[in-house]
């Protein structure tokens, strides 16, 4: 159930914490209160195991390089679920996507004491506000987008793309939700202010992740159909015309990259595959073939940018059995640190 970070464009969140807590008090105390510090750290999503209800919202504070391995349960007194999927904060609300859980737990974003939980969901994936009281949903079970009421944390009504298969990421651009859906080979564009899927975009078999460029373009990253010779590829849409600009195809069936990203500039792209962690300038005319970061053997789960750095992150999941790893490179790929995290580690929320 892996991906990346969450993502949106177009509307600003504010995430700003370090959590600490005492080693010597009992694992289920409710904590009353959490220090916070702004601009020193990183949350980890560890997805945990299916089924198992061990995922938790870790914290790195670079400040210190200490790593807390749990902010929900030490303060809200229950676990948070099982496969936490994804993050975002908006409106100083951190929401929480537990896919496996059906749910998504809500928080205050300076606390981290929850504030309420939405329910009964189908199989949420990412979270996209599309305006202050209104978002929309993503779906492992299925085509439909919900809509999401963020004044009263329901479900108000669903958006089908169409084509019967699961959606995924998703980013805002020009009054506009962009759907990526990796069971299809296209990229739906549903309008916001209407709720209706107004266009289709035609890329690659797999379309799973996207994100926003300093010139406002959009990058698609599709992971391929190995069975049918399909090759992975990146596609760059022009979001005023939605049409597809540039494009380029990975020359082996059997890499499937994922877990794209941006840095700060959004002048750089990363995503992970099979050989390790590759760079790509937006500049850029043809796919890398090096590696910036070799795999080395890992589980390459996770990925994130520190926007603030360059800091790259790797979650490396091991084997789901035991607590994963995370590990830090400079933005040249210069190896600086790693630590322990929990259970499958696959992104990060910068503060």
């Amino acid at each position: 159930m892996n991906k990346n970070c969450l993502k949106y464009s177009g509307i600003a969140g504010i995430l700003f914490f370090i959590f600490s807590c005492r080693s010597d008090k009992p694992k289920d105390e409710i904590q009353p209160s959490i220090t916070i510090t702004p601009n020193s750290g990183v949350f980890v999503i560890n997805e945990g195991v299916m089924n198992s209800d061990n995922a938790t919202a870790g914290y790195y504070n670079t400040s210190d390089d200490s790593y807390v391995h749990d902010l929900f349960k030490p303060i809200n007194g229950r676990e948070l679920g099982s496969v936490f999927q994804s993050m975002i904060v908006f409106n100083h609300k951190a929401y929480l996507v537990i896919n496996d859980s059906k749910k998504i737990e809500i928080v205050n974003s300076e606390t981290f004491v929850s504030l309420g939980t939405i329910t009964a969901l189908r199989s949420p994936r990412y979270l996209l506000p599309v305006s202050n009281g209104k978002a929309y949903l993503s779906n492992y079970a299925t085509d439909l987008i919900d809509i999401i009421d963020l004044n009263t944390n329901t479900v108000r009504g669903n958006i089908s793309c169409g084509y019967g298969k699961f959606s995924e990421e998703m980013v805002l651009s020009y009054g506009n939700a962009y759907v990526t859906c990796p069971g299809s080979n296209k990229v739906y564009v549903i309008n916001t202010r209407t709720d209706v899927v107004e266009d289709s975009i035609l890329v690659g078999r797999g379309a799973s992740n996207v994100e926003e460029d300093a010139n406002g373009k959009l990058w698609v990253l599709c992971y391929g159909k190995e069975s049918t010779k399909e090759l992975a590829g990146l596609y760059r849409i022009d979001p005023l015309s939605n049409k597809v600009e540039w494009s380029a195809n990975f020359q082996d069936v059997t890499i499937h990259p994922g877990n794209l990203v941006s840095d700060g500039t959004h002048e750089n792209l990363f995503y992970t595959s099979k050989e390790g962690v590759f760079k790509f300038p937006i500049t850029a005319t043809s796919i890398p073939v090096s590696a910036l970061i070799p795999r080395n053997g890992r589980y390459l789960y996770g990925l994130g940018v520190d926007p603030k750095n360059g800091t790259i992150y790797v979650g490396d999941a091991i084997n789901f059995t035991s607590d994963g790893k995370v590990y830090r490179y400079q933005p040249d790929g210069t190896f600086i640190n790693a630590f322990t995290a929990g259970y499958g580690p696959n992104g990060f929320y910068f503060n």
